[in-house]
């Protein structure tokens, strides 16, 4: 939804912008108050999928600590290939890697999201508050935030 709107708000934006600077003196004031909400519109749309994306996150955290409890009862840590989740867990992601080690701690990644303008989107399940300052730890993911207690979402 956020790419349709994207493909349509641009050139729409790119008119705007032409056309006030052909007629400025008749449509300045118009077409700078629609570029600018226009813009800000991007802005409110990335705060409303974070508030939408944790209020579900919320609703369904008890299926993620049973996941992760699942996970760890269930596999090696430091595996090379995906982990594939048993049924009742498996809408939850499309791969998940469990890491264990001195640095880091004990992290199970879940993947559960892609596309633009990143490659992967991953729920981290960490018990070391610390990870995030951990350059081994964090890797290729560039951005992230907390969710709540041991949980982040991270993209790269």
């Amino acid at each position: 939804m956020s790419m349709l709107f994207s493909l349509t708000a641009l050139p729409w934006l790119a008119m705007l912008v032409i056309q006030g600077a052909i007629r400025w003196r008749e449509r300045a004031v118009g077409n700078l108050v629609s570029c600018l909400l226009i813009v800000a519109s991007f802005q409110f749309a990335i705060s409303c999928g974070h508030v939408v994306r944790d209020a579900v996150f919320r609703f369904q955290s008890d299926r993620w600590n049973r996941a992760v409890t699942w996970v760890v009862r269930h596999n090696a840590p430091n595996g090379g290939r995906p982990i594939a989740l048993p049924d009742e867990y498996s809408d939850l992601a499309y791969g998940v890697h469990y890491r264990h080690d001195e640095a880091c701690g004990l992290m199970v990644d879940f993947f559960w999201g892609g596309g633009f303008p990143v490659k992967h989107t991953v729920r981290r399940y960490a018990l070391n508050p610390d990870w995030v300052d951990i350059g081994q730890c964090r890797k290729s993911w560039s951005r992230g935030r907390a969710l709540s207690g041991s949980w982040y979402e991270v993209s790269d």
